[in-house]
Parts: structure tokens; sequence; C-alpha cells
């Protein structure tokens, strides 16, 4: 086993972002792990932060970025970022957007959710929250592969604000589809191997009165074919699994599922008919569950271990 022990009192102090954070309070968000052994990560927010295998500071990227972190097809990182977009003299708003930062920790690009959505003609879509962090950008996916509607190079996004995913190509400044609900407050859209997407619906955090249960759901949507429908549900009611907010999901290629029910402290791997495993994020007292902080489920073909020897 290998841990890398991150310097966070030397991060907050380096992190313009972080200023807020000490080490009780910063939270060590989904880290991604290169080939070379560095591990990237982010104060959720604050900027993005890469250590060495022996927990050195490697690099800190200037961007306000939060919740996921991903590899694209260039092997660059592809970050979260929020930006504050003025709209009168005197007031602004929390806009999304999205960087594209180097292993190396060179920032190589940013762009505004904001502005992509009034080029695309969406306009109206930004005022469907009253929320000052009107999108709330959760998630972004970039397609590593042509399959379906996606192409190597878009990048799939999640925006708890409006219960909005949809799939964005840089290379044409166009929004190819997007779709709200039926989930509700969802986190995580993946590509699936035939060219669907599978979205973690937080659907039973929100609104409980009137669900029957506060259980999430998984969702799978074809975007070619316009059709959306619930995956595992038996499952996930039998053992009554919840995440209010948060949460993730990676359906393996024989249909198991690996599930992060973030507010519950566990990592699932189910089929369609019982949990196989769980783990349980449990605190030195044995009977407390701390929160997870967007883990990642890697197979052997995913990842290159030699920088250990």
């Amino acid at each position: 086993m290998h841990t890398w022990i991150p310097p966070i009192s030397e991060i907050c102090e380096r992190d313009q972002f972080a200023s807020t954070h000490d080490e009780a309070t910063y939270r060590m968000m989904h880290p991604l792990l290169l080939p070379d052994g560095k591990l990237v990560f982010h104060g959720s927010p604050g900027a993005t932060v890469c250590l060495e295998p022996n927990g050195k500071i490697a690099w800190i990227a200037k961007v306000y970025s939060h919740h996921s972190l991903e590899l694209n097809h260039d092997g660059n990182i592809v970050v979260c970022t929020n930006q504050s977009v003025p709209y009168t003299d005197t007031k602004s708003f929390l806009g999304s957007g999205y960087a594209i930062v180097s292993p190396d920790g060179q920032i190589l690009e940013e762009r505004s959710f904001v502005d992509i959505f009034l080029d695309n003609d969406l306009e109206p879509l930004l005022m469907a929250t009253f929320k000052q962090d009107i999108f709330h950008l959760n998630d972004l996916h970039p397609i590593n592969r042509d399959v379906g509607l996606s192409k190597k190079g878009d990048i799939a996004f999640s925006m708890h604000g409006q219960s909005l995913v949809g799939l964005y190509r840089p290379s044409t400044n166009k929004i190819i589809w997007y779709k709200i609900g039926p989930w509700i407050g969802q986190h995580d859209i993946s590509l699936l191997g035939d060219g669907s997407f599978s979205v973690f619906d937080n659907y039973g955090g929100h609104f409980r009165k009137r669900h029957k249960n506060n259980n999430f759901r998984i969702m799978i949507h074809d975007s070619g074919m316009n059709k959306t429908y619930s995956k595992y549900a038996e499952v996930i009611r039998k053992y009554n699994m919840v995440s209010q907010a948060e949460g993730r999901v990676r359906i393996l290629e024989n249909g198991d599922a690996i599930i992060e029910a973030n507010m519950q402290g566990k990592i699932f791997r189910i089929n369609n008919d019982e949990v196989l495993w769980q783990y349980e994020n449990r605190l030195d007292d044995g009977k407390t569950f701390g929160k997870l902080n967007w883990s990642r489920y890697l197979t052997s073909d995913e990842i290159d271990l030699s920088w250990l020897k």
C-alpha cells in the first residue's frame, strides 16, 4: 500500500482559494492518480494541487476548482471551475466553467459555461434558478472515444441547479444535447460502452415528503434514442442506500456497479440482485461514518504501478 500525506498547512498558505481552510476543514477532493505516481486533488473549493509520490507539492495551479477531476484524451486534466460574472454595475453571480491543466500544472485553457450557453442561444436556462450559484456545475466527464452521438474531445456535464445534464463539443463550441430531469439535483454523469450515459440521481434527497423513500436512483440515458430508465432500483431500496447530496456511480463492463453513497460514508459494489461487497468509512470510535471525498475505482488495465518499483 502506498500513502500520500498532503502538507495541508503549506497548501492552505499557498492556495489563495483555500484561505479559509485549515487542517481540520480542508477537504482533499476527488484524488486523481497520474501515470507517474503523482496525485492531483483540490480543497473543494481550492486551487488544483499535485503531490509527488513522496507527498511533497509538485505544483499548484491557480484555478478556482471544485467537484470532479478527470483526464481527457490528451492526458490533460479537466477541472470544474467557478468565475464571478457581473450582471449589473453592482451585482454579480457565480458562474461555472472548466479549465484544462497539463500534467505539469500549466493552465492550457479556460472556458465559461455562461458564455457557452449564450453562444448556444440558451440564455433562458441562465434564469432557471434564483440561486446566486446559477449552475452549480458538479461533474465533467471528458469523452475519450467516438461512440453514439459522442466524439473524442467532447465533455459531458452535470449541473445541479437546473437538474440538467448535457454534452458539449469544444471543437465547434456547440452543446450537442441537453436534458432536464427526470433526475433531481443529480451528480455524476458517465459515458457507458454503448454510447448511453449513467447519471447518479439524488432524487430521494429532495422533496422528501413527496417521495416514498429517501433513496437515490441510478439512471441510464440514451441520448440517441431519447430514452431514460432506472437501473438497480430494487437493490438500492432493499439496502436503503441514500445520499441526499453528492454521490457517484461507475457501471463496469460486466454490469456490476460501484456506488459511492457519499452521505452514508459507504461504497457498494452491486449487481442487479444484491450487494457484493461494501466499504464503510468508519471513524476511530468505530460507530461514526465519515463523509467520503469522491473515491475512484480503477481496474487493473487502467493503472500503471511501475513507478512504485
